[in-house]
């Protein structure tokens, strides 16, 4: 989110940004990352642990997937991962 956040507010402003940052929090859940997660992720197999802390956490909330844009960075990865133009046509696809 704080990445959602900055590139938001560099293009919108911190006023649309602010509400940018609701209207997803209105969409979705937030993992956690606590001891257990960043534990989890150190013994994990992926080659980056940034990217392991995420794994850990989307699993440990029980999340469908992980959204990035960088899916190759998740090939170890156990729950379903998408990019975030794949993540709008499952949405829209929802919608119909």
């Amino acid at each position: 989110m704080t990445t959602v956040y900055y590139f938001d507010q560099k293009r919108y402003g911190g006023t649309a940004a602010q509400q940018d940052i609701r209207d997803l929090l209105d969409l979705f859940d937030v993992a956690a990352v606590n001891r257990r997660v960043l534990a989890q992720a150190a013994e994990s197999e992926f080659a980056d642990y940034e990217d392991a802390v995420l794994h850990s956490a989307a699993r440990t909330a029980g999340a469908d997937g992980i959204v990035t844009r960088n899916t190759a960075d998740f090939s170890a990865a156990s729950l379903s991962v998408h990019t975030p133009t794949e993540l709008l046509t499952i949405l829209d696809h929802r919608r119909e």
